[in-house]
């Protein structure tokens, strides 16, 4: 079984001051929501896309009544996943579970 959980001073090797990082992610969130209201969503979505490290892999997305496998492509305009299914059909994930699975790569790359 893998261990999911984790914790700010054992990522970091050492202690995290929880005021400095709840300070630091309510600058970005004040940013983000500053880039939002003057420019659009565009750049978040850039941002997004480019720090994802999912796209290009293979995923497994649990959602509330099924579970779809397939290359995670992209991210749409509206913010959901698009994954290709092995079939070719395209499906779009607006919430989920994402999982990357091992030998994650691409076949297509």
């Amino acid at each position: 079984m893998r261990i999911i959980a984790t914790s700010l001073k054992h990522e970091a090797r050492e202690s995290i001051s929880r005021v400095e990082f709840l300070g630091r992610i309510l600058r970005e969130l004040e940013h983000w929501y500053s880039v939002l209201l003057k420019v659009g969503r565009r750049p978040l979505l850039d941002e997004w896309r480019t720090l994802t490290s999912t796209l290009g892999k293979r995923v497994k997305v649990s959602m509330a009544k099924r579970i779809i496998s397939g290359i995670a492509e992209n991210i749409d305009d509206d913010g959901e996943l698009i994954v290709k299914l092995p079939s070719g059909r395209i499906e779009k994930v607006c919430a989920g579970d994402v999982t990357i699975l091992k030998n994650s790569k691409s076949k297509e790359q």
